[in-house]
């Protein structure tokens, strides 16, 4: 009987060690990344972000590129937990693969994660611009259309001074060169797309320490013009003077135009009313830059100015890039005294609803997890249940006085007697089992009593023929001796 009880009480706890075991490796999983990029496709001079995302892991990943003249990356190694941003900027006409690869990274059990994530970003050039029409009145007062080039693009440019950055790409405007104090001109070459365009060069001569403009405007057929600048920094340690920004990026909010380091002025559009800073990231072309952001800390209502300064590793070279940003007005809250008690009433219903909203939500995201623990659940009530019924069964037949053998012990004369043919199921109330043991305990004690009984008559029977037979005997020996009497 308490061999089957074992049997069962471990086959129950045996159940519950493998669902819990199973339900934990749900939420034990191991450590894994993923990589994501904002836009594959980019135009030359063109950024875009890849973002590293960790799950249940953290560490150090490398980041490498294939072609830095066609894809650059701001890190090539960085340590990640949760995600992080890696900005890449677009260089010349082809494609890149950016691959990440876990370095020293673990999870949260501390086993090793390893493996790399790949995505290719692909320069393409940017369809040209439409040609215009204008109408030409003729001799013969005819009205019609001649074509007039527009193309005011450059297909070649170059330096006789090497250094220019980035690599040229005639949709890019912008470009910076650094030199030393003993460059005081520059020689510029260039070509026009379109062979009815032409151009002129200023400010290449008579360099002076520090910065210096040069100008490249092409001038096409139809009188439109583009102008391509090139931003000389003079000064006798041009990599410790150079104070140009590689990148910038600030979350949720878009450069206009593209960021380009020669680039200076930015408008950043509108941003909501609750917003009291940008995040705001720059990288220096010098690591040993500083750089020092004004005008960035609780922003007012209407236009506002930042100032992004970058101090070269000479400390005297300085750049400022100026952001426009423009601070929505906060809306004013109209409160009608009419509905302010129909409000405040209503609030602990939304509330509640609210989260009652949240909690479902909860739940379906999380719906095989929460039917695990309401498995695990029922079966620990019904363990305990089983466990007190049990012990309830166990009291009862203590008081009875059956032993573990499921033997019923008389306590007048220590008889036992086998109660196998007794069945009493767990889900009798104690009543019943009580009643059952009592009629058990009538019969054995009835049975005894007879047996007792028996054994009485049976002592008193042997008695009566012993003094029969002792009669008998003193009758025998009497007629002997009235027998001998006589024949004396």
């Amino acid at each position: 009987m308490k061999r089957s009880r074992k049997v069962k009480l471990i086959s129950i706890f045996i159940c519950f060690l493998v669902i819990f075991s199973v339900s934990s490796c749900d939420v034990f999983a191991s450590g894994s990344f993923s990589i994501g990029v904002g836009n594959s496709s980019l135009n030359p001079g063109e950024t875009t972000t890849l973002t590293i995302t960790t799950s249940n892991c953290a560490g150090v990943f490398s980041i490498s590129t294939t072609d830095s003249s066609v894809a650059s990356i701001s890190q090539s190694r960085e340590f990640v937990d949760g995600s992080y941003n890696i900005v890449i900027s677009a260089g010349n006409v082809g494609s890149a693969t950016i691959t990440v690869t876990a370095e020293d990274v673990s999870d949260t059990e501390i086993n090793s994660v390893t493996g790399s994530k790949s995505v290719t970003i692909s320069v393409e050039e940017p369809p040209p611009p439409p040609v215009e029409q204008e109408p030409v009145e003729n001799n013969n007062y005819n009205n019609y259309y001649e074509e007039l080039d527009s193309n005011t693009y450059l297909s070649y440019l170059d330096l006789n001074v090497e250094g220019m950055t980035p690599n040229f790409v005639k949709t890019r405007t912008n470009y910076s060169i650094s030199v030393g104090m003993d460059i005081n001109s520059i020689e510029v070459s260039a070509d026009t797309e379109s062979m009815n365009s032409y151009y002129y060069v200023e400010g290449n001569e008579n360099l002076v320490e520090g910065d210096n403009t040069i100008k490249i405007t092409v001038v096409a057929e139809d009188g439109s013009t583009r102008t391509y600048t090139i931003v000389v920094t003079k000064s006798s340690d041009p990599e410790k003077s150079n104070a140009y920004l590689e990148n910038l990026v600030i979350e949720n909010v878009e450069l206009s135009p593209k960021f380009q380091s020669e680039v200076l002025e930015y408008d950043l559009g509108e941003v909501e009313a609750d917003v009291k800073k940008l995040n705001i990231l720059t990288f220096p072309k010098n690591e040993k830059a500083t750089v020092e952001i004004k005008g960035n800390k609780e922003l007012k209502s209407g236009k506002n100015t930042i100032t992004i300064v970058v101090t070269a590793e000479d400390q005297t070279t300085k750049k400022e890039y100026k952001l426009k940003v423009t601070k929505k007005e906060e809306e004013k809250e109209v409160v009608v005294e009419t509905n302010a008690l129909a409000s405040v009433e209503r609030t602990p219903s939304k509330k509640f609803s609210d989260f009652m909203s949240n909690l479902w939500l909860a739940i379906k995201a999380n719906a095989l997890l929460v039917l695990m623990y309401a498995f695990i659940l029922v079966e620990f009530i019904q363990i305990v249940y089983l466990y007190k019924k049990l012990n309830k069964k166990d009291e009862i037949l203590e008081k009875y006085g059956i032993d573990e053998n499921g033997e019923l012990i008389n306590t007048r004369s220590g008889k036992r007697r086998n109660l196998e043919n007794i069945d009493i199921p767990l889900d009798e109330e104690q009543k019943s089992l009580e009643d059952e043991l009592n009629e058990k305990m009538s019969e054995e004690e009835n049975a005894v009593k007879y047996e007792e009984e028996n054994t009485d008559n049976a002592d008193y029977n042997e008695e009566n023929v012993s003094e029969e037979n002792s009669s008998q005997d003193t009758n025998s020996n009497n007629e002997l001796d009235n027998f001998d009497n006589k024949e004396e």
